[in-house]
């Protein structure tokens, strides 16, 4: 059975997939080269109006019913939490000077690379610590009747990249991810 687990875990190893495009457009960055900046705008894009208001607000929902009914993991899950609202102040402002290099601003090279490769570690670090420890928690901890009032409770969309129809925002994006199969296996999270 589909849990919302697996759903959680589904999109982290697709965030794992953008976050690798994001290193490799970063490298290109590093070596001298012209990253494509549209594809990066779109990545954070994504990140943003995907992860950041659908997917993080429904494991926040998560979290607090987890702690509405147990205190085993409280500081950690408060942490990921906290962690959700710094990804959006992160994810926002990666998005606004990327924004600024596509629409001219100049930007000293070193600090961008320094600014994305940090915001990739954040993100990879967060998704590390749902994956490792917390996700794996809940599945042991909540019944069946848990994941059935969840199911009822949560919002439902459907992921504009990876989903079944991919919105045209992000076709290039798609395309480009689609084409590099090996994203997933250098991020560590494995499917």
């Amino acid at each position: 059975m589909y849990t919302i687990i697996d759903s959680l875990h589904a999109d982290h190893i697709n965030f794992s997939r953008l976050l690798g495009a994001l290193e490799r457009q970063v490298e290109t960055l590093k070596e001298g080269g012209m990253p494509d900046f549209e594809i990066m705008l779109d990545t954070v894009d994504y990140l943003q109006n995907y992860a950041d208001l659908y997917h993080h607000p429904r494991e926040d929902l998560i979290f607090r019913f987890h702690l509405e009914r147990s205190d085993v993991a409280r500081d950690e899950v408060n942490e990921l939490r906290r962690q959700h609202r710094a990804l959006w102040e992160s994810t926002n402002r990666v998005r606004l000077a990327i924004d600024g290099i596509l629409h001219g601003d100049i930007v000293q090279r070193d600090l961008f690379i320094e600014q994305i490769s940090a915001y990739v570690t954040q993100q990879l670090d967060h998704l590390n610590a749902e994956e490792g420890y917390i996700l794996p928690l809940l599945r042991q901890l909540f019944e069946a009747q848990d994941w059935e009032q969840l199911n009822r409770s949560l919002p439902f969309r459907a992921d504009p990249l990876f989903g079944p129809t991919v919105d045209q925002q992000y076709r290039a994006l798609y395309t480009r991810i689609v084409n590099v199969p090996d994203a997933v296996a250098e991020s560590g999270l494995g499917a």
